[in-house]
């Protein structure tokens, strides 16, 4: 059975959701958001390998599963119900950005139209929801044994939770937590005749992307619920400032309902009591052959954005020295992420403003 990856993104930087697909021709995979934060906005085109296809070799690994190929030279265009459009720049491959739109407006309905060749694929129309909860945030460091060749492995590990107080409402409202993790990496200050540090390196990365937390207010009478949102082992990362971004997304039912056939494929363990996979129905039609099925989802949200930050001082555990400079240790004998911010993934030199 071929595994396709599914694209999920938060706010700068794509993770990887894995799912089973029983199809093993050529799937196009969109994955898009648009809210209503004064934000990039963006819009990831893949598409899957099929089973023919040899596996991948990526930084030296050998990939089995094969992973989805940027769609490349797309023409996608965002439309409104009133009468407005939009383009989208490619700026990566594979990864298109909004333009002349900085944040969805209430009221108004958007889709996405994606041009490739002949192909033409749209969106069924969408506006933001009207209401989102509040989120407070908190964490909590527990410690866990796992595995390991030695034996069994102490591990510490941050689990972030959300107290969300709930809109005062008579519809029923379907809520999705997403959390993204921005740290600062140190790179090693190796000794130079100008005394000049390494530049900054700043991280972008969601800490749990198999995790997907949602709610359905129709399921629970009280006005605030908690939920676990994350958790992640901690470790080099912390030895600086490390902030973790909770972002609620009030979505609409078929948005949910998309969210909720994902958590249920990706939460199977293969026992005979899991729910039998089933194709995952995106909202993106193909207005020239609708028998092809598209993969992923284009949504339109309403976000509450809330985040926090822990320094090393917060951490009540060692941490272990990574990228510290060793006068003993010759520079060929450093990981790769030390010596240069390139080298560490989703990564940048621009420093977020409330940093």
């Amino acid at each position: 059975m071929l595994t396709v990856i599914l694209l999920g993104i938060v706010t700068a930087c794509i993770d990887l959701i894995e799912f089973p697909l029983k199809n093993e021709t050529k799937q196009l995979v969109v994955f898009g958001q648009l809210t209503n934060l004064e934000e990039p906005h963006y819009l990831y085109l893949s598409e899957t390998f099929s089973g023919s296809k040899n596996p991948l070799i990526i930084n030296g690994v050998l990939i089995t599963t094969a992973l989805p190929s940027p769609v490349k030279g797309a023409r996608v265009t965002l439309y409104d119900n009133q009468g407005n459009s939009y383009p989208y720049r490619e700026i990566e491959p594979g990864k298109y950005e909004l333009q002349e739109l900085t944040a969805a407006l209430p009221g108004v309905e958007y889709s996405v139209r994606i041009q490739r060749g002949n192909q033409i694929y749209e969106s069924i129309p969408q506006s933001i929801s009207e209401l989102v909860g509040i989120d407070s945030t908190y964490y909590e460091i527990t410690e866990d044994v796992y595995p390991s060749k030695d034996g069994k492995r102490l591990t510490h590990l941050i689990n972030v939770f959300a107290e969300t107080t709930l809109p005062e409402t008579e519809n029923e409202l379907f809520l999705r937590w997403e959390v993204e993790e921005v740290y600062y990496w140190e790179l090693t200050f190796f000794p130079n005749p100008f005394n000049v540090p390494p530049p900054d390196c700043f991280v972008y990365s969601n800490p749990d992307p198999q995790r997907i937390t949602l709610f359905r207010n129709s399921r629970v009478n009280s006005k605030t619920i908690t939920n676990q949102v994350t958790s992640r082992e901690i470790d080099a990362t912390f030895k600086n400032r490390h902030y973790f971004i909770v972002r609620q997304l009030s979505l609409n039912e078929d948005n949910y309902r998309y969210w909720n056939e994902v958590k249920q494929l990706v939460g199977n363990t293969g026992s005979v009591f899991d729910t039998p996979p089933a194709a995952i129905t995106s909202n993106l039609i193909n207005k020239t052959n609708e028998d092809e099925k598209v993969l992923g989802y284009f949504e339109v949200s309403r976000v509450s954005e809330t985040r926090f930050f822990l320094v090393r001082g917060f951490i009540p555990y060692y941490l272990e020295p990574y990228c510290e400079y060793d006068p003993q240790k010759p520079r060929s004998e450093y990981p790769e992420e030390c010596v240069s911010c390139s080298n560490v993934p989703n990564s940048t030199g621009v420093r977020p403003p409330w940093f």
